[in-house]
């Protein structure tokens, strides 16, 4: 398992354990902080929640955390990839056949423009799809760029995916990723059914927030699954 640790040069959440109990989380339910967890495994959490059951992946630098996270979670079953347009091709077809959310995860620059021939697919199927997509970090995307980069292997992928995907959202915050994945899974879900980007900075991932009991939230409530003629 990799170390989580905090963002640099952001505020420090407050510790799980000090919290206040009964203080309303990053969406606005009141829900019990019982311990800490990193942005990827509460990602990895709400995707499970919301139905997903496998997800198909082609590991990369930019997506270490992400990839970790689903590999040590009970009740997911991470599937590697050959490819990653062969994993969003995957993700399509088991959400468009096999009635559960898909999911597929690539890395920044190169691994990310692989899997957009399987996002354009999605979209004109109307094929609900998740991809996460590992991204060069914070500071980074904020600071100068370099030539033409902002960071190594870093393309403006949420700007080229727009066109093809019911939305495209870069996850800066640790404090909002929670209604940020789950705003992705409606995007996703909900009126006619597409492919959603999300954009997940390296340092993000592995930035600790608290854990909210999931017995005291309640579960999506997403519209199920179908393609549209």
């Amino acid at each position: 398992q990799l170390r989580p640790q905090t963002l640099l040069g952001r505020p420090r959440l407050r510790n799980a354990r000090t919290a206040a109990p009964g203080r309303p989380s990053s969406h606005g339910i009141a829900c019990r902080a019982v311990s800490t967890r990193t942005v990827a495994q509460m990602i990895v959490s709400e995707l499970k929640r919301a139905g997903a059951e496998h997800v198909f992946v082609l590991p990369g630098g930019a997506s270490t955390y992400i990839v970790d996270a689903f590999a040590g979670t009970p009740g997911i079953t991470t599937i590697p990839m050959l490819h990653e347009g062969s994993a969003g091709v995957a993700a399509e077809s088991y959400s468009q056949y096999g009635g559960r959310l898909g999911v597929a995860v690539v890395t920044s620059g190169p691994g990310s423009t692989n899997i957009l021939t399987a996002v354009a697919a999605a979209f004109t199927d109307s094929t609900a799809m998740i991809v996460l997509a590992g991204q060069v970090k914070v500071a980074d995307l904020d600071g100068a760029p370099r030539g033409r980069q902002y960071g190594f292997q870093h393309l403006p992928m949420t700007e080229v995916a727009a066109p093809i995907t019911n939305g495209c959202i870069t996850i800066r915050d640790p404090g909002t990723a929670a209604a940020d994945i789950q705003r992705a899974v409606r995007l996703a879900t909900t009126g006619r059914p597409g492919p959603v980007w999300v954009e997940l900075p390296l340092d993000v991932q592995n930035a600790v927030v608290p854990h909210i009991a999931p017995s005291e939230c309640p579960p999506f409530d997403s519209a199920a699954l179908r393609t549209t003629e």
